[in-house]
């Protein structure tokens, strides 16, 4: 699938030495598959700054990189850090600046069928910080279809989230928590399993005694 709708804005350069002319922009890009960017052929050479690509190809990650080179000489800076990723969903959707996954999940069962599950989070820039947590549960695997809870980032304490799960019924569970924001849901497969149990058990019934010769020591 193909999206056509992502500019490449750059800064001025400085101005250019005489020697080398005006100055012009070589773009690199990579397959669209996550990997490096190649620097070996340009895509496109320009002398704005500004740079319209074809239609992105979707799934899809995207990286593209830019370098000035003088007009005359042909000279080529050879920096790495003017670049950018485009991280395109199965639907085309924009998820460059969803969340980091959580990390160090733990859950444990309480009485009653109470589960209480507590994770941490990397954080980030302001443009890929999560806004909150989905917490999924099912059996043997998550059903990340509808989130049994939902938690706030802003509600952390000591550098932890925490959700408590109630009214399970007994037997094995399967949790795990994704992070999400307005761009989009990270999609972590990871989660942990434990044993709800609930259910106290029956009263003693039927106890008898009886007496025996043997004395007590």
């Amino acid at each position: 699938m193909i999206l056509p709708w992502y500019i490449l804005n750059l800064e001025a350069a400085a101005p250019p030495v005489v020697l080398n002319g005006p100055t012009h922009y070589h773009v690199y890009a990579n397959e669209g598959d996550g990997g490096p960017i190649d620097y070996s052929t340009p895509v496109a050479t320009i002398d704005g700054l500004e740079w319209t690509p074809p239609p992105l190809t979707f799934p899809g990650a995207h990286r593209f990189g830019v370098r000035a080179f003088g007009s005359l000489s042909g000279l080529e800076e050879r920096n790495v850090d003017a670049a950018v990723l485009i991280i395109l969903d199965d639907a085309g959707k924009d998820i460059t600046n969803r969340p980091a996954a959580p990390f160090g999940l733990r859950v444990r069962c309480e009485s009653g069928g109470v589960v209480v599950a507590e994770w941490s989070h990397p954080g980030g820039a302001r443009e890929n910080r999560p806004t909150g947590f989905h917490v999924y549960t099912g059996w043997p695997e998550p059903n990340h279809d509808a989130p049994a809870a939902t938690v706030a980032a802003s509600a952390e304490f000591a550098g932890s989230h925490m959700a408590r799960l109630a009214g399970l019924p007994d037997g094995p569970l399967a949790v795990a928590v994704r992070a999400f924001n307005a761009a989009a849901e990270e999609d972590n497969q990871s989660f942990v399993t434990v044993m709800v149990d609930g259910t106290p058990p029956g009263p003693v019934d039927g106890l008898t005694a009886q007496a025996t010769d043997e004395a007590t020591p």
